[in-house]
């Protein structure tokens, strides 16, 4: 049976938690914290993501935000934590670099 994920049957069935799905965003540069719409203050990742419910994500996924990953606490449970990545110094070599590969694999160019 396939699982769905953040669907309505999904919420429809289990909606005594709607912080059971779980969302990872990139956050734009230059964000220390946000406000989400639960009223919750959340700070910014030295990685520059930040993790909050599908529900409240929904708004910055509208916004334009980049939606990392998504998972529910019951997977959550199973996996490891994910360590922060380090991000370079914006017009370093490393953050050049970091560009490059990025474009290249969008098929874009730099």
């Amino acid at each position: 049976m396939k699982r769905l994920k953040f669907g309505l049957v999904e919420r429809v069935r289990k909606p005594e938690n709607p912080e059971r799905f779980r969302v990872r965003l990139q956050a734009p540069p230059g964000l220390g914290a946000v406000q989400t719409f639960s009223g919750r203050h959340i700070n910014v990742g030295l990685d520059g993501t930040v993790e909050m419910s599908a529900e409240d994500a929904q708004f910055y996924i509208r916004d334009g935000w980049t939606k990392l990953a998504e998972w529910t606490t019951d997977e959550e449970a199973a996996a490891e934590p994910s360590k922060p990545q380090p991000m370079p110094q914006p017009g370093s070599m490393e953050w050049f670099e970091m560009q490059k590969r990025k474009a290249e694999q969008s098929g874009g160019t730099v």
